[in-house]
């Protein structure tokens, strides 16, 4: 069962528009989330007054070649309530193969609000010719 506060603000629409689908994973949740707005629920899950996820641990990605897509996910905690746990995630449709320079997967990033995500962000700009903006 999603703890209490999450459920609460998924079914008060603070969250729900940003939503797809919902997923138990060990002892946490995953939140598949629209591309275009993981800022935007990055910030509200990191301001939220009764729960904020102000504890970014992990960002990852990987590739799946037969939906031509890499998925982000960005592995969340509370300091406050330690114990609980949240992941986000999203697809990206990978650029197109081409001739020449390659080209750069385009990635909204969320150092502005994680402090932590920037070595994670050059790591995996590094690593797959990602571009964080």
């Amino acid at each position: 069962m999603l703890d209490s506060a999450l459920q609460s603000a998924l079914q008060e629409k603070r969250y729900s528009q940003f939503v797809l689908e919902k997923q138990r994973l060990g002892s946490g949740w995953v939140l598949w989330v629209r591309s275009e707005q993981i800022k935007e629920i990055a910030r509200l899950l990191f301001d939220d007054s009764t729960q904020p996820m102000d504890a970014l641990e992990a960002v990852t990605s990987f590739e799946m070649p037969q939906e031509r897509v890499v998925v982000m996910t960005y592995f969340l905690r509370s300091w406050s309530q330690p114990e609980r746990d949240l992941k986000i995630r999203y697809s990206l449709p990978l650029p197109k193969k081409q001739k020449g320079p390659k080209e750069y997967l385009e990635i909204p990033s969320v150092a502005d609000i994680w402090k932590q995500a920037v070595p994670m962000e050059k790591q995996l700009s590094k690593q797959f010719q990602m571009k964080f903006v």
